[in-house]
């Protein structure tokens, strides 16, 4: 997949194009590809949105659920072959809908369809909305498709409700309403390797800034390492039981099954399945690897409860 980002000089081949923030792609963006899908025309498949970390005054991208290369990982796994990460400078903010059209939908983009959400906004001031690109493609010759929002239970599915449900730790709704489970991708680094002295060796994440966390706690997850995939416990938090001088800092780190290898530096994607405990200070470390063994004691005799289809996309 190809991406464009931090640059508006950018030139797709002839497209069929997607328009939204997409924060990850959720069940409402999936429902714009399948209208794509559905369609079947001979074009490109390409995202554009907005990279808010080079922003305008007074706008930001602090605290998303999917940030930079998730972005990109995503939409590669949803099978799109382009995705523009526009930079959301003054002069992109203040541009006409009209001006915002003829230049980055058909010159840049080169689209001959766009899909939207019902409630798309766009160009100075949110003055562009679904009709008006409507009565733009028209004039045009492209191809135009908006559709109602998409509802889980009584209220339309949106970024700001996943923040809070994630935030609040559930992560079952977080998935039923993002269609696959909520996962952080980084790279692994060294940490304090206090797992290996007690038998239980972690991957400790770096991800990426602005993330949003679940809550601290200890959960059942399926990582991904080098396309292959490895059930884990992996603790959110900051090592109570080992404290160094002043608070410790946030890490996510893993213990994963059946797993031995060197993987310093590499790319790793962890899906949360389910919290099973809160994060504890134990009275010492010989304590901790007692419970590291029930957690895994235990997970090793739940993995085949859990339903991975949604999943495979991302291998």
């Amino acid at each position: 997949m190809n991406l464009w980002e931090h640059t508006a000089a950018f030139r797709t081949e002839p497209s069929s194009v997607m328009l939204g923030k997409f924060d990850g792609i959720h069940r409402g963006h999936q429902g714009l590809l399948r209208c794509m899908e559905e369609d079947g025309l001979p074009y490109r498949k390409g995202l554009l949105t907005f990279d808010f970390s080079v922003a305008a005054a007074g706008f930001s991208d602090a605290e998303q659920l999917f940030v930079g290369k998730e972005r990109e990982q995503i939409a590669g796994a949803y099978g799109f072959d382009w995705m523009v990460r526009l930079p959301f400078t003054d002069a992109v903010r203040t541009m006409p809908p009209e001006a915002f059209f003829e230049e980055y939908l058909l010159k840049r983009c080169q689209a001959r369809a766009i899909y939207v959400g019902e409630d798309y906004r766009f160009g100075y001031r949110r003055q562009g909305d679904a009709k008006l690109l409507a009565g733009l493609c028209e004039t045009r010759g492209v191809r135009f498709r908006a559709i109602p929002e998409i509802r889980y239970g009584e209220e339309k599915i949106s970024s700001s409700r996943l923040r809070a449900k994630l935030a609040a730790g559930d992560l079952s709704e977080t998935r039923a309403m993002l269609g696959y489970p909520y996962f952080v991708t980084g790279t692994v680094v060294h940490g304090k390797k206090i797992g290996r002295t007690i038998e239980f060796p972690t991957a400790n994440l770096s991800w990426g800034n602005g993330k949003l966390l679940p809550p601290i706690g200890v959960y059942d997850t399926y990582s991904l390492v080098e396309g292959i995939g490895y059930f884990g416990i992996t603790n959110v938090g900051n090592n109570p039981t080992v404290r160094g001088e002043g608070k410790n800092a946030l890490t996510v780190e893993t213990h994963l099954l059946d797993f031995s290898k060197e993987i310093y530096g590499e790319r790793m994607t962890t899906f949360f399945l389910e919290k099973t405990r809160e994060q504890q200070a134990f009275p010492g470390l010989d304590a901790l690897r007692t419970q590291l063994a029930h957690d895994k004691e235990r997970l090793y005799r739940v993995r085949g409860r859990y339903d991975l289809a949604d999943v495979e996309r991302f291998a």
